[in-house]
């Protein structure tokens, strides 16, 4: 091995170390993390709904929770800090 692969070999080891921690973390809580998004009506309606469900499927132990609304609402839960994903 050159060098340089030793090097990022040695930093390959302690990120995925980190990943497995950070991984159990989020996976050993007694409820799972809960994603909160919001979209505006014609969004929400067209685009959001697919992508949660294989959104789901792909990340079975992560809680969507979603509002639908007009954009002044959506804007406003935002500012309040009741959304995590516009």
């Amino acid at each position: 091995m050159t060098p340089e692969g030793k090097k990022l070999y040695k930093h390959c080891r302690v990120l995925l170390q980190q990943y497995k921690e950070l991984n159990k973390a989020m996976t050993d809580t007694k409820e799972a993390p809960l994603l909160r998004i919001g979209a505006t009506v014609s969004v929400g309606e067209e685009l959001l709904v697919p992508f949660i469900g294989e959104f789901e499927k792909e990340y079975p132990h992560i809680r969507t929770e979603i509002t639908v609304n007009n954009t002044e609402y959506i804007e406003t839960k935002i500012l309040e800090g009741e959304l995590d994903v516009e």
